[in-house]
């Protein structure tokens, strides 16, 4: 409680009796209305609590003077300041040296002349809520547009009112900044960006003369959509051509570096001009054979279409077999959404997530939408920075974790939503519903950098309703002549040593339902039981808090589950033959890298997720085997870091480490040691551990119908290191392993904290070698093998 506030509440009770605001000594809306009442009830004019033109028209411009006697206006003044948050100087309704002081400081604040002079303006930008201090964060974003906002107040805020300059761009920056253009353009300044407005703009570019204000204006824009000019002095200069250019490319409007309409309208309204040209839509209405090719006679290309109905309600917008044929037919590739509802908070939770993933790829595999497709997911309201995190976030991870490896995951919603979880690395692509420009999460928000498709307009042709959108070079688009047929999965055929994890998935299946709700925030599904699973059978040795990080939590609940089931393993025990070589293949250490390997976390970025799997399964193990050679050329003089000696260790066997004498470090006493921390088992479970998380969708496929798949009679198995290799270069990008492997062997942030976990060895000196050895084996082992 501020002790000042509820004095000037007190005061406004006492003193109007049309006034009854709450004695609490919060500041809040209400007592600022009572305020503005007390004003209005002061000077004459309609006593309803709201600062408009009529109130701004009849105020009077209050200033310091030498009369003392006190002035219900100036109490106003002052209690207004102790509800914003500055001194006046006491609460007296003497217009002294404090009040005064106290107008200069919010002046400064506002970005306006320091007077000391309380004109109607700023009285008005005084009798709010909105905080006026900018409190510097590390987005520089945030004091670019502070200084966007710090520009209006100055030179215009006296014709339309001040805003807060808080670096928070919300609806009244915006409408203030388009108010500034139409003051320069000659239109009315009425803050609503339409035709009239968008035929007014001047085209500028480096060669335009004149029009200073004009190319500030510019500069401010640039700067709130995320493309700072280098400063805001009202000349075209090469920082403002390089961030035009850029936002040109962004937003694909064909980048010249001169501002027309076009970009104009893109940098003031989130859907842009919508009388440009598309080649991409959207609808909810079913397309024929003669729809479909007279949209493709009308240049559009690709099309957005629905996967399932709503669940209530008897529009059918659904897509079937029969309008797949059609869109083939005319030449058009789609591109699927799902949207059952979706229209407010309440509805985006977890469990829903994975509900709605789980009907969306029935869906798409019916239809035959190949592999890798990306579904967009609707957010279809104005949402609330709140929700996002609270409600947004945790939808869009069910549907990341139920739809696995099989499609993948888009977001159709506004700028402030796709940003979001792209952030988060949960969506691949983003639709954005630009064409809801009034959106919340719309308004002076950077447009996705992963943007495929942008709705701008709600129009029709072909006699059908659709939404145009544009689309970037990010396109996701789906002939249907690349549509594949799915057949029914055959309950895979597993070996006697496989049973016991058809019995272990069982009980974590049983145990995951039996917790399914809301309340407790547990939900049964293929993956969530394959995860909890593998955590289990990781148990006995991988089980620290590095383990945790990488693979998430063990269930105690499920483990206990499985002593009431009368299951007695010995998980330690525990083993795959593996038919190529005829190794029993312990367990935990593969459970534990393919747990990694299929375990999402949130917030982490991909590159961040890709390298984790990689330093818990075949990148750890080298740096361990690297920190062996290190440790017996400290201790014995013996330099092993040679190609060949290096290929001896990765995949070590018995007869393979004949005549070394390798040392380890063991709390600074050296001992000697046979086993290169790297030797062919951990080699094999490394391997099969990544190619199962990539040939089999563990959203859908139980872990042991995924063994009893790779290690069957002539499986995948048997091209186990053409595999690993092939997966691991299209995930990194790279053309040679030994690219890959030198990223985790060169001195790294994470390379050091797994060094600290596994060994240290010298990275400047011995990377490249150890990264070409890697690829070396793998090459050799190809060779030997397939």
């Amino acid at each position: 409680m501020d002790s000042m506030v509820l004095e000037v509440q007190k005061w406004l009770n006492s003193h109007y009796s049309q006034i009854h605001v709450e004695e609490d000594g919060i500041t809040g809306a209400g007592t600022f209305k009572g305020l503005i009442t007390a004003l209005q009830l002061e000077i004459g004019v309609g006593a309803d609590g709201d600062f408009g033109s009529g109130t701004l028209n009849a105020c009077p411009t209050l200033q310091q003077t030498t009369d003392t006697t006190p002035s219900n206006l100036v109490y106003i003044l002052q209690g207004s300041f102790w509800c914003k948050g500055y001194n006046p100087g006491g609460f007296d309704g003497i217009f002294g040296a404090g009040t005064t002081a106290a107008v200069k400081e919010f002046q400064a604040d506002a970005g306006i002349e320091q007077t000391g002079i309380v004109e109607p303006y700023v009285l008005q930008g005084i009798m709010n809520t909105d905080g006026y201090k900018f409190e510097p964060s590390a987005d520089p974003n945030d004091t670019y547009r502070h200084e966007v906002q710090l520009g209006l107040n100055k030179y215009y805020g006296s014709q339309i009112g001040l805003i807060a300059p808080n670096g928070l761009w919300e609806r009244k920056s915006q409408t203030n900044l388009i108010k500034a253009c139409q003051i320069e353009w000659g239109t009315t300044a009425d803050g609503i960006w339409g035709s009239g407005t968008m035929g007014a703009a001047p085209t500028l570019s480096t060669s335009t003369s004149g029009y200073t204000n004009s190319k500030r204006i510019l500069q401010w824009c640039l700067a709130v959509n995320g493309f700072y000019p280098g400063g805001f002095d009202g000349a075209f200069g090469q920082g403002t051509a390089d961030a035009v250019y850029q936002f040109q490319e962004l937003m694909c409007l064909g980048a010249d570096g001169i501002v027309g309409q076009n970009t104009w309208a893109a940098l003031l309204s989130s859907c842009g001009n919508t009388n440009r040209s598309a080649t991409c839509f959207d609808t909810s209405t079913r397309l024929t054979v003669n729809t479909a090719k007279a949209l493709r006679d009308l240049g559009y290309l690709e099309v957005g279409r629905y996967l399932t109905n709503a669940k209530t309600g008897d529009f059918d917008k659904k897509m079937t077999s029969e309008e797949i044929q059609a869109i083939r037919e005319s030449g058009l590739k789609v591109f699927p959404i799902f949207q059952t509802y979706g229209g407010e908070s309440s509805y985006f939770t977890k469990s829903q997530g994975m509900q709605d993933a789980t009907d969306a790829v029935e869906a798409a595999k019916n239809l035959g939408f190949p592999k890798g497709t990306v579904i967009y997911f609707a957010v279809d309201y104005d949402v609330l920075t709140a929700d996002i995190e609270e409600h947004i976030v945790p939808y869009f991870s069910g549907i990341h974790e139920r739809l696995g490896n099989l499609f993948q995951v888009g977001v159709y919603g506004p700028r402030m939503v796709c940003n979001t979880l792209s952030d988060y690395n949960i969506t691949v692509r983003s639709f954005v519903a630009d064409m809801s420009s009034g959106f919340t999460g719309n308004i002076g928000v950077i447009m996705p950098a992963n943007w495929a498709y942008d709705q701008f307009v709600e129009t029709s042709a072909a006699g059908i309703a659709i939404d145009k959108c544009g689309s970037s070079n990010l396109r996701t688009s789906v002939s249907p002549d690349d549509f594949v047929i799915y057949g029914n999965p055959e309950e895979p055929t597993i070996s006697q040593e496989l049973e016991i994890f058809v019995d272990l998935y069982n009980v974590a299946k049983n145990y995951l339902e039996s917790l399914s709700s809301e309340l407790t925030a547990s939900y049964y599904s293929v993956l969530t039981a394959n995860k909890t699973l593998l955590a289990y059978l990781r148990s006995p040795g991988y089980n620290d808090i590095m383990w945790t990080v990488l693979n998430g939590p063990i269930d105690e609940g499920y483990i206990q589950a499985v002593k009431d089931a009368g299951i007695s393993v010995d998980i330690t025990a525990l083993t795959i033959k593996d038919p190529l070589t005829g190794i029993d293949m312990e367990v935990t250490h593969f459970a534990a890298v393919l747990g990694s390997c299929i375990n999402y976390v949130v917030g982490i970025n991909f590159g961040i997720d890709r390298n984790l799997d990689s330093y818990a399964g075949w990148a750890g193990d080298l740096l361990q085997m690297a920190g062996v050679v290190q440790d017996t050329l400290d201790h014995s003089g013996k330099n092993y870091f040679t190609k060949e000696d290096l290929c001896n260790f990765i995949g070590a066997t018995a007869d393979s480490l004949n005549g070394y004498t390798l040392y380890i470090q063991d709390n600074g006493e050296y001992k000697a040691t046979d086993d290169s921390r790297f030797g062919l088992l951990d080699l094999l479970q490394d391997i099969d551990a990544y190619n199962i998380s990539k040939l089999f969708n563990l959203s859908e496929t139980t872990l042991y119908a995924a063994l009893g798949e790779y290690y069957k009679k002539g499986g995948s198995y048997t091209k186990r290191f053409s595999i690993f290799k092939e997966n691991l270069l299209d995930e990194f990008g790279r053309d040679s392993l030994s690219a890959i492997a030198i990223d985790f062997a060169d001195k790294s942030v994470l390379t050091a904290i797994f060094e600290g976990k596994f060994g240290d060895f010298d990275n400047n000196q011995y990377a490249g070698v150890l990264a070409d050895a890697f690829e070396e084996k793998i090459d050799r082992l190809i060779a030997e093998y397939e």
